[in-house]
């Protein structure tokens, strides 16, 4: 989705001033193209998420489709949360950005920062980059070491729930 910035979200993204049909549109084409998916989220999409006629249509898409919305919480100015409410659907909002800084020792503090909210409010959500090359391999090994210390790793789907 469309960010504030000039990133470049991609092929198949959505941006400001598309209409209903065609969001709807490439919603249904990129789900088709990867599919079957639980759920989305707005990768960037600062600008869209901004939006409240473009979260409606998206949020309506994703409800019609039994798919949940993770809003990456990309603006603090973001109106899914409000928009989700006044539909009455549930929606899940990133937490923590695991990979902000591209070191062990900063996404290792991102990630205790992240425990010490799940450990007060039940549940925390914590995301990174696909693109992070050393995310993947810190999670594997940290993995073990948080089950062992009672946490659990749960998918966005789950904690929706």
């Amino acid at each position: 989705m469309e960010a504030i910035g000039a990133q470049n979200p991609g092929p198949g993204a959505i941006y400001s001033g598309m209409g209903a049909s065609e969001i709807r549109a490439i919603l249904a084409r990129n789900i088709a193209e990867v599919g079957p998916v639980a759920g989305i989220n707005n990768h960037q999409g600062s600008k869209i998420t901004m939006d409240r006629e473009a979260v409606q249509t998206i949020l309506s898409f994703c409800a019609e489709n039994g798919i949940y919305f993770l809003d990456s919480r990309t603006t603090a100015d973001t109106v899914v949360p409000v928009v989700a409410r006044n539909m009455g659907i549930r929606i899940a909002e990133r937490n923590v950005f695991i990979d902000n800084e591209q070191n062990k020792a900063s996404m290792l503090g991102y990630i205790e920062g992240g425990l010490a909210r799940a450990q007060r409010n039940g549940s925390v959500v914590m995301i990174g980059h696909t693109w992070s090359p050393d995310l993947a391999p810190l999670l594997a090994e940290q993995f073990p070491l948080l089950t062992n210390q009672g946490y659990t790793i749960k998918t966005v789907s789950d904690i929706i729930k």
